[in-house]
């Protein structure tokens, strides 16, 4: 069953083509994921995408908490507009 992971508060553009959401989830165990999510935008837009879930940072002397997964997508930012709410579907992402 579907379930909300996370709002977007915030995106970010890399040089790489890829774009960078916050805030960060817990999805477990695991370095990284590739996931199958629906973006469900504020205009009533829905999008399906595959992605990576990982986390970026796991040691150093700064890391207080349990490490935390950063979702990225290889789109502009612009298609991932603030308030776009991620869920998890039920399909399982494509193995490139």
């Amino acid at each position: 069953m579907p379930r909300l992971l996370l709002t977007v508060a915030d995106a970010f553009e890399l040089s790489t083509g890829l774009t960078v959401v916050v805030p960060d989830v817990d999805l477990g165990k695991g370095h990284s994921h590739r996931i199958r999510v629906e973006l469900r935008r504020p205009d009533g837009s829905r999008e399906t995408v595959d992605g990576v879930a990982s986390i970026p940072f796991v040691d150093g002397p700064n890391v207080t908490r349990r490490p935390m997964h950063t979702f990225q997508f290889r789109m502009p930012k612009s298609r991932v507009p603030l308030g776009t709410e991620i869920w998890t579907t039920d399909v399982e992402p494509r193995t490139p």
